[in-house]
């Protein structure tokens, strides 16, 4: 089965992501100051959600865009808890980069979806 270079691309990024999430759950469990327990979850998820969407799509499997969904909710709730718990900017510059996070992870998910195909197994 041919596996488009955007396909390749996209999940050899989120497996980088989620080792980079594992790496974070690590960090923030174990060393005081860097987020505590519910940032620890919040990276822990992120970092299962991207593995998952990562073999999802080498595999091309049709779950590849439901992972790549919980993912994209991680990120989101994630920023949510980060701004409450640790940065407290102002509410604005949030709400911002939730509008561009979602714009761009809603584009993601259309080609996600479009490239997913059928699986049998």
């Amino acid at each position: 089965m041919h596996r488009p270079l955007g396909v390749s691309i996209l999940a050899i990024l989120l497996l980088v992501l989620a080792i980079a999430g594992l790496g974070n759950t690590y960090v923030m469990a174990t060393q005081p100051g860097y987020g505590g327990r519910l940032l620890a979850a919040v990276a822990l998820v992120y970092g299962v959600t991207a593995l998952a969407s990562a073999v999802g799509l080498w595999r091309r499997r049709r779950w590849a865009y439901s992972a790549f969904l919980a993912w994209g909710t991680t990120i989101l709730v994630g920023a949510i808890a980060f701004q409450v718990l640790v940065a407290q900017q102002p509410w604005l510059k949030l709400l911002v980069f939730l509008l561009v996070a979602g714009v761009v992870l809603h584009a993601l998910a259309r080609y996600v979806r479009k490239v997913s195909t059928p699986s049998t197994r």
